[in-house]
């Protein structure tokens, strides 16, 4: 016969119902005992006040094991459900943690894609605008009016796709949680002088006069990120200055509201917007009409410009009456009792660079790091142009060093992502280098993220410059670098 195997001990009852049982046994035995006492008629506490006094003993004790084994079992559940209550907690939080980790990793990533595809598609970009603006700006052989005008075609076309491609990349960072604000007080007269002076050109080029009805005063420090409001308020002024009529005017204004905001508004004199087309103002790829027309624009600006005002906890609003113009306005919160002094802006904005002693009357040379060869053949060009300039390069982090420490140029610059060493790696081994730790490096880049510019600040470049490149900015930037060495 098979023997089953041994599964331990089962009893049908809990331990306090055994203890009823045995009660219950135990009384029968004492009632037997005491019959004889019952025959005769005679009390049994009388008769057997002994067995009266330990039956009663008996089940007081009983009544206590029970309320013992009663209290345990509900501690022993409560235990239990404590137990399943902290088991379930640490499930939540690992599933927690580990969504934590891939949301992590997907941004991660949703950067790193962003970063990539920025500097691939800035770097086709570069040589196509700067070999566009040599050809459109070459003293040596000028162009015909017609291919000027071929030219500037070019160049208005490359500079409304780079628009495009840094408004959809700032867009998809936005919407893909990978923008990072660096949130503080902000004083606002500074920003707001800056992105006044910075639209000035834009407004004299469509004829528009800009009235400044807000630095002029005290403001209140405001919450946000710098760089982001300045990219809000030049966005805003932008789109006042290019859809107003001729003769036109933009006022700027900011006042402190009641609900502890700062609203800074934009006013124009333009046509308004029709009730019917409101509704898609802040829709991506929506310009509501001006796509017929020939105004720059990608129709992103507004839908950026909300997201990132909302980001600073921020509200943006308009107001609009056909014929009359529109205005927009931000809100931003307040920074306390924080405030901002008037005049800052004004000191430091409008100092134009001393370029009385031209250094380009002397002969200096620059190393240029650079792995692609379009850019280098730009870069060539550009320097060509320059008289005193010489121009040596490298392919490499590591050609550059030991051309750095060859030659010992006035002035280098690099590009950060190349093979083998990278940007930041060459810089950090220039300023160990005695010969080589003195002289500027100017970063000229397709990495041209946030974040990367940041870094690039961080790490110690005389300038961080972005491709595509515009001719003269490098050129200022070459040349504040050697005015430092000279």
């Amino acid at each position: 016969m098979e023997r089953r195997p041994d599964r331990g001990v089962k009893t049908r009852f809990p331990p306090y119902r055994r203890f009823v049982r045995g009660t219950a046994v135990a009384l029968a035995g004492l009632v037997l005992w005491c019959a004889p006492s019952a025959a005769a008629e005679q009390p049994i506490f009388e008769a057997q006040p002994f067995a009266v006094t330990l039956i009663a003993l008996f089940f007081v004790a009983q009544l206590i094991v029970i309320i013992v084994l009663l209290v345990a079992r509900v501690q022993r559940a409560r235990a239990a459900k404590s137990l399943r209550e902290s088991e379930e907690r640490l499930r939540r939080a690992d599933g927690l943690r580990i969504a934590k980790q891939q949301a992590d990793a997907a941004n991660r990533a949703k950067s790193e894609f962003l970063s990539r595809m920025s500097h691939e598609l800035r770097t086709p970009m570069n040589a196509i605008l700067g070999f566009a603006q040599l050809l459109h700006d070459n003293p040596k052989e000028p162009l015909r009016p017609p291919q000027k005008e071929h030219v500037q075609q070019i160049l208005k076309g490359g500079r409304h796709l780079l628009d495009l491609i840094n408004d959809v990349l700032d867009l998809a960072g936005i919407e893909g949680g990978v923008v990072a604000l660096a949130i503080d007080d902000v004083a606002p007269q500074e920003i707001l002088a800056e992105c006044l002076d910075l639209a000035r050109t834009l407004a004299d080029r469509h004829g528009v006069a800009l009235v400044d009805g807000a630095t002029g005063r005290e403001l209140p420090a405001v919450r946000a990120d710098a760089t982001r409001l300045r990219q809000v308020v030049l966005n805003l002024l932008s789109n006042a200055i290019k859809y107003n009529r001729d003769g036109g005017r933009v006022t700027l204004g900011c006042k402190p509201t009641a609900g502890g905001m700062l609203r800074v508004s934009i006013a124009d004199t333009g046509p308004g917007i029709p009730p019917q087309k409101q509704g898609q103002l802040f829709q991506p790829f929506r310009r509501l009409g001006a796509e017929s027309t020939d105004i720059e624009g990608t129709g992103i600006g507004l839908t950026i410009t909300k997201r990132l005002i909302e980001l600073m906890d921020g509200r943006i609003g308009f107001e609009t009456e056909v014929g009359r113009g529109s205005t927009f306005w931000i809100e931003l919160p307040l920074a306390g009792e924080a405030t901002a002094g008037a005049g800052t802006a004004a000191a430091s904005a409008g100092s134009p660079k001393d370029r009385s002693g031209d250094v380009r009357t002397i002969r200096h040379t620059i190393l240029y790091v650079e792995d692609n060869p379009a850019s280098q053949k730009l870069m060539e060009e550009i320097v060509g142009r320059v008289p005193n300039l010489a121009l040596i390069s490298a392919r490499d982090a590591e050609s550059g060093l030991e051309l750095a420490k060859e030659h010992r140029p006035d002035v280098i610059v690099m590009d950060i992502n190349l093979p083998g060493v990278d940007g930041f790696e060459a810089l950090k081994r220039l300023r160990e280098i005695e010969h080589t730790r003195h002289i500027p490096v100017i970063a000229l880049t397709a990495n041209a993220m946030p974040g990367d510019m940041e870094m690039g600040a961080k790490a110690g470049f005389h300038r961080y410059l972005t491709k595509p490149v515009n001719i003269d900015e490098v050129l200022d930037a070459v040349e504040d670098a050697l005015e430092k060495v000279t």
